[in-house]
């Protein structure tokens, strides 16, 4: 049956996964950075938020390894600690686009309908809105808390994953297997999650990695701009914004260029990983 060969290639999915050279380069690099922010702060017994007043502005040295910020708190600290609230961000944000984005383009593609109409019109008017716009005007009302943040662009992401689950369930319920069980009378549930799901869900793998990378990026812009997660907290994206001061970019680049460093590598390996899963899952790649 079709959801038997959907199965059989998820048991196969790791191992082609693995044998692209950009997944294994990005899954490293993510693995590492991980291991970093969760046990480092652990071990070295950092504080990102106590200052140490004998130490403003300070360059790196043997007390502060990456320098301090102009109230004196640690950057390496700050760095680590900026980027669990990075990844938080990312995948907290995807795993609501995807929690939100799926059942609602299984939806609209199967039932149709009045269903279609209404879900994927509101996707087309929530895609017709510039998202950094829209996401800075609701965290102005409601608080820039790293739950409103996450929430916010998480709930703001839904319409990519909708969009591809839709289009492929309009493919997916032409297929005679789908007839044939609506031939033999089985209820709408069965069928959704027995033969149309497992066969339509692919794609969606490799759009996480990307909407991990998209909200990591979201999150860094808009605190980047004031309006994201606010001091004392630590972000990769407000801890940039200190280069917005002409002195800070040209002569204490150890203030903002680690944050910068660790977007810029973070999201190129998320990016690695999401084309890779989508090579994976095109048959020209097979």
């Amino acid at each position: 049956m079709p959801n038997h060969t959907a199965s059989a290639g998820q048991t196969t999915f790791l191992k082609r996964l693995l044998k692209r050279r950009k997944a294994v380069v990005g899954l490293v690099i993510l693995a590492v950075e991980v291991a970093l922010v969760i046990v480092l702060p652990i071990v070295m017994n950092l504080d990102p938020y106590t200052s140490d007043t004998a130490a403003f502005n300070a360059a790196p040295s043997a007390a502060h390894l990456l320098g301090t910020d102009d109230v004196g708190r640690d950057i390496f600290a700050r760095l680590l600690y900026g980027g669990r609230v990075s990844l938080i961000v990312g995948v907290s944000s995807m795993c609501i686009s995807i929690a939100v984005g799926v059942p609602l383009g299984l939806i609209a593609g199967y039932f149709r309908g009045a269903w279609e109409a209404v879900i994927m019109r509101a996707a087309d008017i929530f895609m017709s809105f510039p998202s950094l716009v829209l996401i800075l005007v609701i965290v102005a009302v409601f608080g820039s808390s790293l739950p409103i943040i996450v929430c916010v662009i998480g709930l703001l992401g839904w319409t990519q994953p909708a969009k591809l689950v839709y289009s492929n369930v309009l493919s997916v319920t032409r297929q005679e297997y789908v007839e044939s069980a609506l031939g033999l009378g089985l209820g709408d549930a069965q069928i959704i999650f027995k033969y149309v799901l497992p066969n339509v869900i692919s794609p969606v793998w490799a759009s996480m990695a990307f909407n991990i990378s998209s909200a990591i990026t979201t999150e860094a812009s808009l605190s980047f701009l004031g309006m994201g997660i606010q001091a004392p907290e630590a972000s990769w994206g407000n801890m940039v914004n200190s280069a917005q001061q002409y002195v800070t970019m040209i002569a204490r680049q150890w203030m903002w260029l680690p944050a910068g460093i660790c977007l810029v590598v973070t999201i190129i390996a998320v990016n690695l990983v999401g084309e890779s899963i989508r090579d994976v899952y095109d048959p020209r790649s097979m």
